[in-house]
């Protein structure tokens, strides 16, 4: 099976065929399901890794895309964030003049944080005492709220955990699930003939399933290896 011509219906035979005698008692449409609720539990376990596998940039041209984030206004302060994050890793300003900016984050019931949102209710200028630092915070759904208003209009990149959507039988699917597509119809297959039965069964495999796909997810290629972090051990002379 070919990287490029995974799909939705590549992971229902996968899943149909672990499936066996089970096969013809759950649609489709229940398996798909079921599938993407494996997808999910596949990004969960590789989200919890701190590999970065999901990290992705905001883009500023192309307002279709679920990960656009518009430019910022020196008037506006709040702005709906990409459809697809799901956490924030580090946000950059692009701008020439205004590279050096840093984004903080501050819960909004931080004080700093209120005092500048009240400052600046007064009129639609900047004034931050500190003009390298803006703090933000993130509220209901997805919306970023600034406290203080843009110095100028600014293009920024967010760098963020992106979910991945569910997917149909024609649809592709995201090339990060390609080296866990047989764990994903493993998955699916375990709780359609375990989960309603014998949740306790099917909770002691399911473990097992997180090692496997953690083992997988460490033996994978790709990853940075540039940096290498070692482990301090005890000195010579140590006590």
């Amino acid at each position: 099976m070919a990287v490029d011509q995974l799909n939705g219906q590549d992971i229902i035979d996968l899943a149909n065929a672990r499936l066996a005698g089970y096969a013809n008692a759950v649609s489709q449409d229940d398996l798909l399901g079921f599938l993407n609720e494996a997808k999910d539990a596949v990004w969960n376990v590789l989200r919890g890794l701190e590999d970065e596998y999901f990290v992705t940039p905001s883009q500023a041209t192309q307002s279709s895309e679920s990960y656009y984030f518009p430019a910022l206004s020196p008037t506006v302060r709040e702005y709906n964030l990409p459809t697809d994050l799901r956490e924030i890793k580090f946000i950059e300003c692009t701008t020439s003049g205004f590279t050096g900016l840093q984004f903080v984050f501050r819960a909004i019931t931080d004080e700093d944080f209120r005092s500048l949102r009240r400052a600046a209710n007064e009129g639609t200028v900047a004034i931050t005492n500190n003009p390298d630092t803006i703090l933000y915070t993130v509220v209901g759904k997805k919306t970023i709220v600034f406290a203080d208003f843009p110095p100028a209009a600014l293009t920024l990149t967010i760098w963020y955990v992106r979910s991945i959507p569910d997917f149909e039988a024609a649809d592709p699917v995201d090339e990060i699930l390609f080296p866990y597509s047989k764990k994903i119809a493993s998955y699916a297959a375990k709780a359609i003939m375990l989960a309603t039965q014998d949740p306790v069964q099917f909770q002691m495999w399911s473990s097992k399933w997180r090692e496997d796909v953690i083992e997988i997810a460490q033996g994978a290629d790709g990853r940075n290896g540039s940096d290498p972090v070692f482990v301090q051990g005890m000195c010579e002379g140590d006590d």
